[in-house]
């Protein structure tokens, strides 16, 4: 069966809701004035495709309670559009930048380049991984890693098994797994708060800080492996609550 293929002329101001049950979602950079549609599957004709004023939507038609067959969308967008994406079993792959993006999944990967705005991702079991989000961001998963670079707002991340790791954020940051090691490369904000059952938590501090310290440990060591002051006058005051119940605590350096 052929592709479908549906294209749409958009202005500047975008939002694009697509949501398939089994199957695919990916985002590449298109051409800045239109929004390409590419539809693949066993059912990809019967999927509903519609353009009002500043939405596409594209998704199951109106009124089916049950649905089988696979169907992969591919959407080719322009720079900083808004995305709402999901699927109950397949991979989101956003490889174009976005202003804002909400994504759903039951069963699946996730994968983001840059997010300018604000970025909400769930997922039941998958990996997570996620390069840059301009301001907030909100992660909730079930069950994978996840992996994200920088977050220029607050962040909070939610994960019932698998690791956390963190480049930096710049926001007030919340982290919390039942049981995975947490890492997070540089905090420049000023309130963190990260509690894992089992396994390690690593934060890495800026210099020229005063650090409000509360952690808790119950079978594991504070490892303190931060540099030296020299007495210069702090930036900012830090807190940090960190809770590990079998796990190590290492600050160090950034």
């Amino acid at each position: 069966m052929s592709d479908r293929i549906e294209t749409f002329a958009v202005g500047e101001r975008l939002r694009i809701e697509a949501s398939t049950t089994v199957g695919r979602v990916t985002v590449a950079a298109g051409d800045p004035s239109q929004v390409v549609v590419r539809l693949s599957g066993s059912r990809a004709a019967e999927m509903l495709v519609e353009h009002h004023g500043e939405v596409i939507s594209v998704g199951l038609q109106r009124g089916v309670r049950r649905w089988s067959g696979r169907v992969d969308i591919d959407l080719a967008v322009p720079e900083q559009a808004s995305l709402v994406l999901a699927a109950t079993s397949g991979d989101i792959v956003v490889d174009a930048p976005v202003a804002n993006l909400s994504v759903s999944v039951a069963s699946g990967d996730v994968r983001v380049g840059a997010v300018a705005g604000d970025a909400r991702i769930r997922t039941a079991s998958g990996d997570v991984d996620i390069a840059d989000v301009g301001r907030g961001l909100e992660v909730t998963a079930g069950s994978g890693t996840v992996r994200i670079g920088t977050v220029g707002g607050d962040l909070t991340v939610t994960t019932g098994s698998g690791d956390i790791a963190t480049r930096r954020v710049g926001g007030v940051a919340t982290l919390r797994s039942a049981s995975a090691d947490i890492t997070l490369g540089r905090f420049d904000g000023d309130d963190l708060g990260v509690t894992t059952l089992a396994g390690d938590i690593r934060v890495g501090i800026p210099p020229r800080r005063l650090l409000e310290v509360d952690v808790q440990t119950l079978s594991g060591d504070l490892r303190n492996r931060l540099p030296q002051g020299d007495a210069s006058t702090p930036e900012r005051t830090v807190t940090l609550r960190l809770k590990t119940v079998s796990g190590d605590v290492t600050l160090e350096g950034a």
